[in-house]
């Protein structure tokens, strides 16, 4: 089934009781210093994504026109090891399968 493509909390709970309205923030709980991305052009790069407020709820992927956007997405946590060859033998925390070329940026993928 594919996701609901919405800004949404993807879990099970009362997210009012469960702090998961717009005051809690999981920047603290972020270490910069192992945060990793394959395929970044710049090493490095992908830490400055985490250098305001980040209430990670949703994923949105903006790729390339002409069939070259991703069509899965795979996220994996705390590993320091990734490289392609490891992902492919690693199961993801969590994968989508991307609905279609997405370049003004309007879908997006909840989060577990």
């Amino acid at each position: 089934m594919p996701p609901k493509l919405t800004a949404c909390c993807a879990h099970d709970h009362d997210c009012d009781a469960a702090d998961c309205g717009p005051a809690y923030s999981l920047h603290k709980h972020i270490d910069l210093s192992h945060v990793r991305c394959l395929n970044e052009e710049l090493a490095g790069s992908c830490q400055a994504v985490f250098d305001g407020a980040v209430k990670l709820r949703a994923i949105c992927v903006i790729g390339g026109g002409a069939g070259s956007s991703p069509s899965q997405l795979k996220v994996y946590t705390n590993r320091d090891n990734l490289d392609f060859e490891a992902v492919g033998a690693l199961p993801a925390v969590q994968e989508w399968d991307l609905q279609a070329e997405n370049p003004g940026g309007v879908l997006e993928y909840p989060t577990q």
